[in-house]
């Protein structure tokens, strides 16, 4: 999974397409997971991929959000496989509790006079 979209000619920017990006994410049962800065980077997370099945951690370590602190990788992977709306839901609040982490991590990069490097670190673990 790449952070690039097709976007059509009347919004260029890709973040006018935020809120399609990260419910269209959730809706194919995308975990998002990308760092910056401080934000530690991990790779998306495909909840339908059967190595979910026994996993009894949180989709990310650390985030706030309440698919994280409540709930397992192997509960939301079973939520998909049984069709419930409520897998949808949940991946939704953490793909955008990590979204406004991830550009709080960018403000602080900016910020510390670290975005250069930060950014060129972010591209590198893209290309991983």
């Amino acid at each position: 999974l790449s952070l690039s979209h097709t976007h059509p000619s009347s919004h260029p920017h890709p973040l006018t397409h935020a809120h399609s990006y990260v419910t269209g994410c959730a809706a194919n049962g995308v975990a998002l997971a990308f760092g910056f800065g401080s934000l530690p980077a991990h790779a998306p997370l495909n909840l339908w991929s059967t190595e979910h099945r026994s996993a009894f951690t949180p989709l990310v370590a650390g985030c706030p959000c309440v698919a994280c602190c409540r709930h397992t990788r192997a509960y939301i992977h079973h939520l998909l496989l049984t069709h419930e709306m409520v897998a949808h839901i949940l991946l939704t609040v953490h793909n955008y509790t990590h979204w406004n982490l991830f550009f709080t991590a960018i403000r602080a990069s900016i910020a510390g006079g670290t975005f250069e490097r930060d950014h060129q670190r972010f591209l590198a673990d893209l290309a991983a």
